[in-house]
């Protein structure tokens, strides 16, 4: 891991939760926050420990850990107990509840856990971002997936539905984290 010069880190699966983490963030105006690539839901808890382990976390007050709850049974509880477990792990403070920081502590930072797209909920960041396109833009989405004969999985649903979005743009784009950054995104 590279030194750590923030003050506060959101730590997700890819490139493409990093892009769109920034572009959220700078849509807000919040800075000095680190969003920090884990390069897979199966990395956190390795990544975790090395976080701690880094230059520089002396100085970190806030960690968020942020995944997709993905599918199937239980998948957002076992999302939730999977970066709880990473904390547990690494020696940091355990939140109880997904969106909420644990207490201040003098020595180790807070931290939060957040599954998307929402609390309690199965899917990805995808899903979250599908339900930022105008109404009139979802029901083409929906109708050219209808006809088509051959679907996506279930599991991959709404990735192919953002990608059949994104691809019918202007200048199309492949990738949910660029189009963030690109503001073809509503943040």
């Amino acid at each position: 891991m590279e030194v750590i010069a923030n003050k506060s880190i959101i730590a997700v699966e890819g490139k493409d939760e990093v892009n769109f983490f920034e572009a959220f963030l700078q849509h807000l105006a919040i800075q000095d926050v680190k969003v920090q690539n884990f390069e897979g839901k199966d990395n956190f808890r390795k990544n975790t420990n090395a976080l701690k382990l880094s230059s520089g976390f002396d100085k970190v007050e806030k960690i968020i850990l942020v995944r997709d709850a993905d599918f199937g049974e239980n998948a957002p509880e076992n999302a939730f107990k999977s970066l709880q477990d990473a904390l547990e792990k690494a020696g940091l403070p355990i939140p109880t509840k997904q969106g909420q920081f644990t207490k201040k502590e003098k020595t180790l930072p807070q931290t939060a856990i957040y599954i998307m797209p929402y609390k309690g909920s199965v899917g990805t960041l995808e899903n979250l971002c599908l339900d930022s396109i105008l109404a009139e833009e979802r029901k083409c989405i929906e109708a050219f997936f209808e006809c088509m004969p051959e679907k996506p999985a279930e599991k991959n649903l709404s990735k192919a539905k953002v990608q059949a979005y994104l691809a019918a743009k202007k200048e199309p784009i492949n990738s949910l984290g660029l189009a963030s950054k690109k503001k073809l995104l509503e943040l």
